[in-house]
């Protein structure tokens, strides 16, 4: 009869596999790979489907070809599911630092600063895996006995690599904070429906080691459920909700809010205090985006720039006067001359009557666009 133990723990990892194929086909983007978001929740899904088939391959190894300690190929069976283990940790360290990156880039929409971010974050991460080496060495009972240290060393590889886990899903989690500390964007557009799922998975698995090393009470319930890729497919699934209604109201190229955005979220840009005392239309054909820094560079603080198509973008800001937007125009078209010497921009402003709606007003920006 199988053991029911060993049963909970097949179910859970092939809901981690259903869930992930099951998002990957029925979405046409995730299966063309047409967009960047596309390609990383992608490579993320494919990636946990892996690890979860990885665990459900070494709990058959390990249960069908089990040797007592002291027999004949005991220590040789050891060794193997210990470097199982370690790959398996491996793959899950891709699926961590793939969502890591992928976070950084859907909120910042740079590939050059997600670079920096996380040659930034090596240090940290080296530090943070030679503490481990240290902390488990000092609870691992016979780490230096004979027969013991090879499979040990090996075990404590595949530890750094949760460790490191644990490291970059912290990293993630604090770059959706901040990026949520000003203006938030309306909840079903927000990127952090992952966090509830993921810090469950990692808290019952970070849990169970500590159980396991006799640092905390042990608890059958705890001990017997393996739910790090599962939290980890639900957090895939409600993260692609989210970037697919986000596909109507962000540009995927610049990140920006486009015009559905400006046109049907009127009453939450008032609640939410978005800038609408003055709006300024800038167009720059062919400039492929070059645009953006540059109107960056020069906006006021409490602005907000939205992309509306074909290189034109609109800057929402407080109430200013004729004098202070002229002086904008005239900063936004040096700037873009000193960046791109073949660079034109045109630009149109408006501003915002006393009287005048919040909707009203968006509707002429949107009709000044064109």
């Amino acid at each position: 009869m199988i053991d029911m133990g060993l049963l909970k723990f097949i179910i859970t990892k092939a809901l981690a596999i259903v869930f992930v194929l099951a998002l990957i086909f029925s979405d046409g983007h995730l299966r063309r790979r047409d967009t960047v978001e596309s390609k990383r929740i992608f490579q993320i899904a494919v990636l946990i489907a892996v690890a979860a088939f990885f665990d459900m391959f070494i709990t058959w190894v390990d249960w069908t070809f089990y040797v007592e300690p002291g027999e004949k190929g005991a220590l040789f069976h050891a060794i193997f599911i210990a470097l199982l283990n370690v790959a398996r940790e491996m793959v899950a360290l891709q699926v961590v630092v793939g969502w890591n990156l992928y976070v950084d880039y859907a909120i910042f929409h740079s590939y050059e600063h997600v670079q920096k971010k996380f040659k930034k974050s090596f240090i940290p991460a080296v530090i943070i895996s030679v503490i481990f080496i240290v902390v488990y060495m000092a609870l691992t009972e016979g780490f230096f006995y004979e027969g013991f240290q090879t499979v040990q060393a090996i075990a404590a590889f595949g530890y750094i690599c949760i460790a490191l886990q644990v490291f970059y899903l912290i990293n993630a989690i604090q770059i959706v904070l901040k990026a949520h500390k000003g203006r938030k964007p309306p909840s079903f557009l927000r990127l952090d429906a992952f966090l509830v799922p993921v810090i469950l998975g990692f808290f019952i698995y970070l849990t169970q080691i500590l159980m396991q090393y006799g640092l905390l009470p042990f608890n059958r319930i705890l001990m017997q459920n393996e739910v790090r890729d599962l939290c980890l497919a639900i957090a895939v699934v409600l993260t692609w909700i989210s970037v697919r209604n986000r596909y109507k109201y962000v540009d995927p190229v610049t990140g920006l809010y486009n015009r559905e955005f400006l046109s049907s979220m009127n009453e939450y840009m008032e609640k939410s205090g978005y800038p609408n005392g003055i709006g300024i239309c800038f167009k720059a054909p062919g400039s492929e985006g070059k645009l953006i820094p540059v109107l960056n560079s020069i906006k006021p603080m409490d602005a907000e720039i939205f992309s509306l198509g074909k290189d034109e973008y609109l800057v929402m800001a407080g109430p200013q006067s004729q004098g202070a937007i002229r002086l904008l125009i005239k900063a936004a078209t040096l700037r873009a001359s000193e960046t791109d010497s073949s660079m034109k921009v045109e630009s149109s402003y408006a501003i915002r009557q006393k009287e005048e709606s919040p909707e009203a007003f968006t509707n002429r920006l949107l009709t000044l666009a064109g």
